[in-house]
């Protein structure tokens, strides 16, 4: 029960930071017509790489 509480707090941080991450690259397209679409594109991307973070850097504990 622990590793999974401990993992769940680890991709949240990983996301949080992909998104932080994102938010640059997000900022260059702001004002295209199609911003709305690529920001819905980078959280994917963000979810995604968050998981391939976290599973990648498991707790042996």
């Amino acid at each position: 029960m622990i590793e999974k509480i401990v993992w769940w707090i680890q991709y949240i941080i990983n996301f949080l930071f992909m998104l932080y991450l994102a938010r640059y690259i997000s900022n260059a397209f702001y004002s295209t017509p199609g911003s709305f679409l690529i920001s819905i594109f980078l959280i994917v991307v963000s979810i995604i790489l968050a998981y391939l973070l976290t599973i990648r850097f498991k707790n042996n504990g």
